[in-house]
């Protein structure tokens, strides 16, 4: 009785969240020099604190490490593209994460979703 057939299209799922870009990230897989994304959380007296989508991950980049040009960028909730430079072990199972930029642009704010 030949009913028409439903044909279903796969979804894409497309996010500007770290907790999913950073998705794969781990203890294993963040190393010097990793491509992350992640959120702006706070500008400190040093530097600014970076959310990257896990709360293993306590990472902060310090302002020895951006040029003076792009530190404007750098407000709370600009999304963009930081390297790991480097990984501390802490206790309780948390990671200190020492970032630079990244290579990519940045995405103005993503405050709002957070």
């Amino acid at each position: 009785s030949g009913g028409a057939k439903t044909r279903h299209s796969p979804s894409v799922h497309v996010s500007l969240r770290p907790e999913d870009v950073n998705r794969g990230l781990d203890t294993e897989t963040a190393v010097s020099g990793a491509l992350v994304w992640g959120v702006v959380r706070a500008v400190e007296d040093h530097g600014w604190r970076v959310w990257l989508g896990m709360e293993q991950f306590q990472a902060f980049i310090p302002r020895s490490r951006v040029p003076d040009a792009e530190a404007s960028k750098l407000r709370v909730g600009t999304a963009m593209h930081f390297r790991i430079h480097t990984v501390i072990p802490a206790r309780r199972g948390l990671c200190a994460v020492s970032l630079r930029l990244g290579t990519h642009q940045s995405v103005p704010s993503l405050e709002s979703s957070l």
